[in-house]
């Protein structure tokens, strides 16, 4: 490309010729070549990996820049920071032989993603390499994902160690369902799915998140590996789980989360967004976002520290187990195992999916979602779990009939829509808050002025000095409705345990337990002689509605 330049394996040389015009070679640099050129497919950056000996140094080094930093002289500074030989004498021959030296370097592809992405309209899973794609990508993310140590000791142990183990057989499930939600995704759109286990300090549930971790890498909390513990920040946990469209990530030990706001952390995770990152068509970035069943552990329910909002019992499965493991000799079995031997299971799940097809996967699927539509609990959250518990259960299938893993599917369906059916009970907010709000009430009767259509009733001339609202009695004595001054409907509210008093009024005008004003949720009533914005509870009308 260049004729006065030349690259040997010992350095960079410039070509000079004599008064006769014989040539001659003047070494001008170290050596230093691009071994090969790198395109990001998520990304869309290129990269040149360098080869070089540096300054001083008899070994040779590798480099990966961006391809930018080898075309003009005020990059190749950042250059001689990292050690290549170039200064403000050789910089343009350095820039000659790189550029040559480019010429020739292979082209390779990289990717920052896992799980399911679609690539030139063509599906593909992306894990230590792309699967699916006609070229080969290598994964340069932080996670270490490579399979590592022996198949079979890995398989042989999932038999002798997992197979007939309820507990552990799940923790197989949840593992391979991050796949399937990431596959299922690209079909019907769908958040994802926290999964919580939730036992004492020795019940194995910690080992039975590395075995789903082991699925698909490392699964050591103190390396790079897919476990990761609850003693970090929201935005850490939001920057491990972004990119991921399918690879199971674990959270271990939920006391250690040093977070406030735990209804807010599970909303953020199951969302799968970092909301304020968009790129400059207003659209999610790729690298921002992510999809995949996020399995966490704790001595203590998520559900019952969080605030009682419906809307978690929607995005989080929370399942309690006295045992997950078979014993203690089995639960260091399986950590000894995998922290040697993983990274295996769930490429052939991934295998098995691609063989199995698009069309016969959505089917069974399908299958499921319809019939656990028919066997929960009627609300308006019952598709939307169907859909959740049926990732779950099209896995378990998938294991036990194509993969010959004898995985109880009869056992893990009725334990999930037990456990699931229980959780839709709970979900009536309008319900649980009603009861809470008339539970403090009874308590604090004192604290509110009382107005009655009984004519004996002295008590509505009662006004107390921190008064919280109102209450009107019907002509038999009994409550009818409740006025709370808009200045203190929170304040109650937050003390009852729900975080979005908002959410809860929404609900009640819904069902039509507010007199409120037409668009609002608030009306005015006259307390002590004064008009007062208040949330305005029709008490009886609820009553009837609940069978009260």
């Amino acid at each position: 490309m260049f004729k006065d330049i030349e690259l040997k394996h010992d350095g960079v040389y410039e070509i000079k010729k004599d008064k006769e015009e014989n040539e001659f070679t003047v070494k001008v640099a170290n050596y230093m070549s691009v071994i090969n050129q790198e395109v990001n497919l998520d990304t869309s950056e290129h990269f040149v990996n360098l080869e070089f000996q540096p300054i001083n140094d008899s070994e040779h080094r590798l480099l990966k820049v961006q391809a930018a930093d080898i075309v003009t002289y005020h990059s190749l500074n950042k250059l001689a920071s990292k050690g290549l030989d170039v200064n403000e004498v050789n910089k343009q021959k350095v820039i000659k032989a790189l550029r040559q030296s480019r010429e020739n370097a292979p082209y390779i592809q990289s990717h920052q993603t896992l799980g399911f992405v679609q690539r030139n309209n063509q599906l593909v899973f992306n894990h230590q390499v792309s699967y699916g794609l006609d070229a080969a990508s290598s994964y340069v993310g932080p996670l270490d994902i490579q399979p590592k140590g022996d198949e079979d000791i890995y398989m042989d142990m999932i038999q002798s160690e997992v197979i007939g183990t309820l507990g552990l057989e799940l923790a197989l499930v949840f593992g391979v369902s991050s796949a399937m939600l990431g596959f299922i995704n690209t079909q019907y759109p769908m958040e994802s799915l926290m999964v919580h286990l939730v036992g004492s300090s020795s019940c194995g549930k910690s080992t039975t998140a590395i075995l789903a971790a082991s699925i698909w890498g490392n699964c050591n909390l103190r390396e790079n590996g897919l476990i990761s513990s609850f003693n970090t920040t929201l935005n850490a946990l939001q920057k491990r789980l972004s990119g991921n469209f399918g690879v199971v990530q674990c959270l271990d030990e939920l006391n250690q989360y040093s977070g406030n706001d735990i209804t807010k952390l599970i909303y953020s995770l199951s969302e799968g967004r970092i909301r304020s990152r968009l790129n400059k068509e207003c659209e999610i970035n790729q690298l921002e976002s992510w999809n995949t069943l996020i399995l966490s552990t704790g001595e203590k329910s998520i559900l019952g520290m969080a605030t009682q909002n419906e809307g978690l019992r929607v995005r989080l499965f929370e399942f309690t187990m006295p045992q997950w493991t078979k014993s203690a000799e089995n639960s260091n079995q399986i950590k000894s195992i995998t922290a040697q031997n993983y990274g295996w299971l769930g490429l052939r799940f991934i295998q098995k999916l691609d063989e199995l097809g698009t069309q016969r996967v959505v089917e069974i699927y399908n299958s499921w979602k319809e019939y656990f539509c028919s066997k929960l609990k009627e609300t308006p959250f019952t598709d939307r779990v169907a859909a959740k518990i049926a990732i779950l259960l099209t896995s378990a299938q998938i294991l036990h009939d194509e993969m010959e893993l004898s995985v109880d599917v009869e056992k893990i369906q009725e334990f999930l829509l037990t456990s699931v059916d229980d959780g839709l009970v709970k979900i009536d907010l309008a319900q649980k808050a009603y009861d809470r709000l008339m539970e403090y009430i009874s308590t604090n009767r004192t604290l509110f002025s009382t107005e009655s259509k009984q004519r004996t009733y002295r008590g509505h001339e009662f006004i107390p000095s921190n008064c919280k609202g109102k209450i009107f009695l019907d002509t038999q004595g009994n409550i009818e409705k409740v006025a709370i001054q808009i200045s203190t409907f929170k304040e109650i509210l937050n003390s009852l345990g729900f975080e979005s008093p908002k959410l809860v009024l929404d609900k009640w005008k819904d069902r039509d337990w507010l007199q409120c004003e037409s668009g609002r949720t608030s009306t005015r009533i006259m307390i002590n002689n004064t008009k007062v914005g208040c949330y305005v509870l029709k008490v009886q009308v609820a009553s009837q509605a609940l069978g009260y």
